[in-house]
């Protein structure tokens, strides 16, 4: 199975409501990394996501971040 971020997975569609699209969060300019961070550390208020703040050290927090970028979308060549 691919990843591709999009919150479209076998989990993601039995979930209300449905999963953010990580692709667009993940874009350049739309989300700085410390509100990324806020939002898996807290969970994302009015989404199925909890916080991770006891279940993520601080630095696998920071790598979930970094993992997120790179779900941007790349230009087709």
């Amino acid at each position: 199975m691919e990843v591709n971020g999009k919150g479209d997975g076998p989990l993601g569609l039995s979930l209300i409501p449905k999963p953010a699209d990580l692709t667009i969060h993940a874009a350049p300019g739309v989300h700085r990394d410390g509100q990324l961070y806020g939002w898996i550390t807290n969970g994302l208020p009015g989404s199925a996501m909890p916080g991770w703040r006891s279940g993520l050290s601080n630095t696998d927090r920071w790598n979930s971040v970094n993992f997120i970028r790179t779900m941007i979308p790349r230009a087709e060549p």
